[in-house]
């Protein structure tokens, strides 16, 4: 827990983007195939012979250049030149006067087109590898923050207002101080704001539940503890039975919160390294349920009272509308999962 308290406020007021680089290996299993292969699929009349060979039945020698070459058909040393290349490769082979593709060429072929056919993707997922575990983090969490911002610096002041004690002022700062923390995430226009948002839930593979659920446990969490912490000490609230259970609950969804941040940054390491990443998903689609559960029936049970009692519990309405809020999206994250 200290290691990522320490982790938090480094990204917050030290981090300049500057990541220690892994060494990178100088050898690879076979440099001098990867070179022949290369060279082999680096002109496009080779290409082109490779998917004529794999569109039709294998072709001798005569037949393939009038394929290849309608209107040039009685130059063969071009064709020669290029069969050998690939032949040279391992691409293409001669069986009964006839060329055909091997194996290992339809498979680099179709490699090769597969790679094509994703590169936005592959290049959307190296320009998200760019991005730090804690920036990454603070994006996933930056509309949460947004919203628990608002509350702190509503309530704040309104309290600051009618009361004139100081300590009122603490929300206020605290509100603000999310409100950076939600502006300092990139990128900063919205849509792509919410674009971004959505590809890295989508990275995260079957931990798609995580930053949906530690914004409900940790950022809402926090926000309840603070808040009711606070009007108690100040005796601005009693602290009842309800008020003590949404405390109780929210300081353990905080700690909860805390261990799957952690579960987090281990995952974005994963990512960013190309290591398979650890499934978390049963343990998310548990602690989902049970938060959406409870936070469902407290709403239920503090809007009622609200609407019995409205005049002592109306400044609270805030909290079960966020709570239903949250449990929305992860409702919502859910229902997008399965």
């Amino acid at each position: 827990m200290i290691e990522l308290l320490s982790r938090f406020f480094y990204f917050i007021f030290f981090d300049n983007n500057t990541y220690p680089v892994k060494d990178i290996p100088n050898s690879v299993t076979n440099p001098e195939k990867i070179h022949d292969i290369a060279k082999a699929m680096s002109d496009d009349f080779r290409i082109r012979i490779i998917s004529i060979l794999l569109e039709f039945p294998p072709m001798r020698y005569s037949e393939l250049l009038k394929t290849v070459e309608p209107e040039n058909s009685t130059d063969s040393g071009k064709l020669a030149y290029h069969l050998n290349i690939l032949s040279e490769a391992g691409l293409i082979t001669k069986r009964d006067d006839s060329y055909r593709v091997t194996e290992m060429g339809t498979q680099i072929y179709a490699s090769m087109n597969q790679t094509v056919k994703d590169w936005d993707e592959l290049a959307r997922r190296e320009e998200l590898k760019s991005y730090s575990g804690w920036e990454a983090a603070f994006l996933l969490w930056s509309d949460s923050l947004t919203i628990s911002a608002v509350i702190f610096i509503v309530i704040g002041e309104t309290l600051f207002l009618f009361n004139r004690e100081v300590i009122y002022l603490l929300l206020l700062l605290i509100g603000l101080f999310l409100g950076y923390l939600a502006i300092r995430s990139k990128p900063m226009e919205q849509e792509e704001k919410k674009k971004t948002i959505t590809d890295l839930k989508r990275l995260l593979g079957d931990n798609k539940l995580m930053p949906e659920l530690i914004t409900a446990l940790g950022v809402n969490g926090s926000t309840y503890v603070i808040i009711i912490g606070l009007l108690y000490i100040t005796e601005y609230i009693v602290l009842d039975f309800l008020n003590l259970v949404i405390l109780m609950g929210s300081f353990l969804g905080v700690i909860i919160a805390i261990w799957l941040t952690q579960r987090l940054m281990e995952t974005w390491k994963d990512f960013q390294e190309g290591k398979p990443i650890t499934d978390y998903r049963d343990t998310l689609r548990t602690l989902t349920t049970i938060t959406i559960q409870s936070s469902v029936v407290i709403s239920i049970i503090y809007l009622a009272r609200i609407l019995t009692n409205s005049r002592d519990y109306v400044s609270s309405i805030w909290m079960p509308i966020n709570m239903l809020q949250s449990s929305f999206h992860l409702l919502r994250d859910t229902i997008h999962e399965k």
